[in-house]
């Protein structure tokens, strides 16, 4: 279970890290389009909202799994 669970977190956050990179490189090319600018920077908050996401709830598994089995991953 702790290692299925550490690997789709790790994956998801790489997805998120990808996400990241790519709205700042839209936001980097954007040459001052405004629309381009805010789906760059709304992508970019999106990713970090989803990475956030993430780690809290991988932390919050791992605390349960402690408590519950006094196991973690």
């Amino acid at each position: 279970m702790g290692n299925i669970y550490t690997f789709m977190a790790v994956s998801a956050a790489g997805v998120c890290t990808l996400l990241f990179l790519l709205g700042a490189a839209q936001l980097t090319i954007s040459k001052g389009d405004q629309t381009k600018v805010d789906n760059g920077k709304k992508l970019m908050i999106s990713a970090l909202i989803g990475l956030a996401i993430i780690l809290g709830s991988y932390g919050i598994i791992r605390t349960v799994l402690y408590f519950l089995y006094e196991w973690a991953p």
